[in-house]
């Protein structure tokens, strides 16, 4: 069973899981500390047991009740050593180094473990180079995100040996950035001493400069879905405007085809009775044709001097209108139903004409 992982606790130490030896070694290191300094102390310089010389000069062990005060001291500050070590590490890696007395030979024995001999470190401190300098921010990153896996391989290195300092941290930051980053970039360096700044300042900036980015794109996206809402809007008026056209149309027509069924299709007695009006009433006054228009008489409708100027003042008007106000559909559907109306009453004048008088039935 895996025992638990270090918590909000001052008294839990970090645990190695075998693949975070750089960051748990820089945590263990100042955890052992807290507990005791001396521990920490015996880690480095390591413990041995006294040892004492009988009479004959022969040296073993010394009795434990024989121990002076320091002696006693320095073994418990071993002991502390190897308790927090012991509770850092699971099974499998307390059986690798059980066999170890002192908490030095345990502490050689993992970093020798998890970080390598000497010609080993030095290969892992040229792939964890190779990351460093090849590290940039990509463009859906933040700059947390980069900074973290910045420092990640900050102390990875520095438990290898390895030291960046804070110029060398904030020079990779600012070359490291995406093309969004680009003016606060160029602000910075004109106006800083880059050499002189520290790596939490320029954080600490360049991440209130993302939250201002983050507002505009917010901002722009409120605009551009404020945009496809009123382009819908406008289409479904256009549509709709559209399908009103598309009936009137058909309504013209059907009237148009009507009138021309009315002009086409007239009573065979009709001509009989106009050919017998003109023989009865050849030479006799015209009276007997009457506008409607006008009310008077000699003409039809269709050639009223009055309904021609009218329909002239009328297209003149329409005319003046389309040529100062083009995009006004109020003034198009007015004109349209004028013109339906229109067809209506010249359509009901072409019915009553049509139709025989009850003298002409006779």
């Amino acid at each position: 069973m895996e025992p638990p992982r270090e918590g909000c606790s001052v008294t839990r130490p970090p645990f190695l899981d075998g693949t975070n030896y750089g960051y748990w070694k820089i945590r263990m290191q100042s955890f052992i500390s807290s507990v005791d300094g001396d521990a920490w102390n015996s880690v480095l310089v390591g413990y041995k047991d006294p040892l004492i010389a009988d009479a004959q000069g022969k040296i073993s062990s010394k009795v434990r009740s024989l121990w002076s005060h320091e002696e006693l001291k320095k073994d418990t500050s071993n002991a502390k050593a190897l308790n927090a070590i012991y509770n850092a590490i699971d099974v499998g890696q307390f059986r690798m180094i059980s066999s170890y007395k002192t908490a030095k030979e345990i502490w050689e024995a993992l970093e020798t473990t998890y970080e390598g001999t000497s010609k080993v470190k030095q290969t892992k401190l040229i792939m964890l180079k190779s990351r460093f300098d090849s590290l940039l921010m990509q463009p859906d990153s933040s700059i947390a995100e980069f900074c973290k896996e910045l420092r990640d391989i900050v102390n990875e290195s520095f438990a290898l040996g390895k030291t960046y300092t804070e110029f060398d941290m904030v020079m990779k930051v600012l070359t490291s950035l995406p093309n969004k980053f680009a003016p606060k970039k160029t602000a910075m360096m004109e106006s800083n001493d880059v050499s002189k700044m520290q790596l939490e300042e320029l954080i600490g900036s360049l991440q209130t400069y993302e939250m201002e980015i983050k507002m505009q794109d917010q901002n722009r996206g409120l605009a551009e879905r404020a945009r496809n809402l009123a382009f819908v809007s406008i289409k479904n008026k256009s549509d709709d405007g559209n399908e009103n056209v598309v009936m009137l149309t058909k309504k013209i027509g059907k009237y148009i085809k009507q009138l021309d069924l009315l002009k086409k299709d007239k009573p065979p007695f009709q001509n009989t009775s106009r050919r017998f009006d003109k023989k009865e009433n050849r030479g006799k006054d015209k009276r007997g044709i009457k506008c409607f228009e006008c009310q008077g008489y000699e003409h039809l409708k269709a050639d009223c001097a009055n309904l021609q100027k009218c329909k002239e003042k009328s297209f003149k008007t329409t005319l003046s209108e389309s040529e100062t106000e083009s995009d006004d559909e109020d003034v198009s559907y007015h004109n349209i139903i004028s013109f339906v109306a229109e067809i209506e009453e010249s359509v009901k004048d072409t019915s009553v004409k049509t139709e025989p008088s009850a003298t002409e039935a006779v």
